[in-house]
């Protein structure tokens, strides 16, 4: 019986250009996460996102809202550092 040739996928030149590529996230020093929001929650923030003066995607939108946030956390963290 005769061995099974071996499947070649691509020339060498597309693997080795596969291979240099680095994900959007290691660029970016992002990480990719997953996120369960109640369906009327999203349609709150959906309606938030379209009223706004220009157009911004909701990804941006909840980038901010979660921005704004972590700055509220900083603000009372320092405060309470301040407290004698």
């Amino acid at each position: 019986m005769m061995p099974q040739p071996q499947r070649q996928y691509g020339t060498a030149k597309k693997r080795a250009a596969v291979a240099e590529r680095v994900s959007r996230d290691k660029k970016n020093g992002t990480v990719t996460v997953s996120l369960r929001v109640p369906a009327p929650m999203l349609k709150e923030i959906d309606k938030a996102v379209k009223v706004r003066p220009y157009k911004m995607p909701r990804h941006m939108w909840l980038l901010e809202a979660v921005h704004e946030k972590l700055m509220r956390l900083r603000e009372s963290e320092a405060e309470e550092a301040e407290r004698p």
